[in-house]
């Protein structure tokens, strides 16, 4: 309790330093054809590397969702969603072997540097779901777009340092961008 709200407090003066190049963004997402399908790709940034460089090293594991989801435009009603992907890698410090260990779809990843880990949270190289022909009909069409979301997820911390998250200057979600529908060869 008391190593949570000593943390939570360093994370808030720590939070003034944060740089608008250190927030979670989606920089951005598309698909590409591999084989008979496609799969998913996308340019994330993973946040400040200082605030989660101190939750790691404090013993918390570190979450982060990814979230997109396929629309189509509709002239007089809402949007419609066509198809969703939801990615969470996990990043977890071993300070015993000084080492950061990536866990994101049944695939584990090991580190020496918290860098390389962010670097690769951040480089979405995943399947898409679906069959070849859906999803080419999903993705084609004048009317179609991608949003997409990147975030930091704080329900497994201390509520003081969910707290101070929240409260403080750091941003932990991207928010929803929008990106053309589409297949890059």
């Amino acid at each position: 309790m008391i190593r949570a709200a000593l943390l939570a407090l360093a994370l808030a003066l720590c939070a003034g330093a944060a740089r608008a190049a250190d927030e979670f963004a989606v920089n951005d997402v598309w698909f590409a054809r591999v084989g008979g399908g496609y799969a998913v790709r996308a340019d994330l940034s993973a946040g400040p590397e200082t605030l989660v460089r101190q939750l790691l090293q404090s013993g918390y594991a570190v979450k982060f969702k990814f979230d997109m989801r396929f629309m189509q435009s509709r002239n007089w009603l809402p949007d419609r969603e066509l198809g969703n992907i939801s990615w969470t890698p996990e990043i977890v410090y071993d300070s015993l072997l000084e080492r950061f260990t990536l866990r994101a779809g049944g695939v584990v990843e090991e580190f020496d540097g918290l860098a390389g880990a962010l670097a690769r949270a951040g480089a979405l190289r995943g399947a898409a779901s679906g069959d070849a022909q859906n999803l080419r009909r999903i993705l084609t069409g004048p009317d179609k777009y991608l949003t997409a979301r990147y975030e930091m997820l704080i329900d497994h911390l201390p509520q003081a340092m969910q707290v101070s998250l929240l409260t403080g200057a750091w941003e932990i979600n991207s928010g929803w961008r929008r990106f053309a529908a589409g297949v890059r060869e």
